[in-house]
């Protein structure tokens, strides 16, 4: 996070004048993402399991949520400013050196021009999809569901996500000026666009759903 926080500081040296609609971009990517899900074969069964077993009522509810949440943000989204992007800057594309203590960034999101440029909001919430959100653990089958006595589902991530992540991740974030909150939700936005780009194993489209409800319900509150 240190090496991060240089980083985040760095790229505003680089921002662009052209105004960037994070909010639309966001919502827009979940509603052309739901849409695409709606034609796979399990999505019946994945509706009727998020009926059951969490707080929403179905996939639709917990889009419709998402986008909801996030526009209650939409002025702090927009005065975030748009600085050079990397895109996609999950744990999976840094690769880290102990022995020069820095970190390389590899495979970022395409693009030319205005395209490289994003709100921090955006990057920031790609960290936390891996240290808050444990994508890395579910995608690589160590996570699984479990369920309470009420039948409500949640991630079990076997011990592996570390207590101190949270308040350190805050820390860092609201240290470069952002709130942890918006942060998540736009987090939680990555999970429900993630949906059909795993439907060739429908455990983890089922997991990347639950962990969704699980940010929304807890970060909405």
């Amino acid at each position: 996070l240190d090496i991060l926080e240089h980083y985040f500081l760095a790229i505003k040296k680089y921002k662009t004048n052209t105004s960037f609609d994070t909010l639309n971009f966001i919502v827009s990517k979940n509603n052309d993402r739901h849409a695409a899900l709606k034609n796979w074969k399990s999505y019946g069964k994945l509706d009727s399991f998020i009926n059951s077993h969490t707080m929403f009522s179905g996939v639709n509810d917990l889009v419709t949520f998402s986008n909801k949440a996030l526009d209650k943000y939409k002025s702090k989204l927009h005065n975030s400013n748009s600085y050079f992007s990397h895109g996609d800057l999950c744990f999976s594309n840094m690769i880290f050196s102990e022995e020069n203590n820095d970190i390389t960034f590899i495979d970022p999101r395409g693009g030319k021009d205005d395209d490289a440029f994003r709100s921090p909001y955006y990057d920031l919430a790609k960290i936390s999809h891996s240290l808050l959100g444990g994508y890395d653990y579910i995608i690589n089958n160590i996570a699984m569901i479990q369920f309470d006595d009420k039948m409500q589902a949640s991630i079990n991530f076997n011990g592996l996500m570390k207590p101190d992540n949270k308040a350190l991740f805050s820390a860092f974030s609201e240290s470069l000026g952002y709130n942890i909150n918006l942060i998540r939700l736009v987090e939680a936005s990555l999970f429900v666009s993630m949906l059909p780009l795993h439907t060739d194993d429908e455990k983890k489209v089922f997991m990347l759903a639950l962990r969704a409800s699980e940010i929304l319900s807890h970060e909405s509150n």
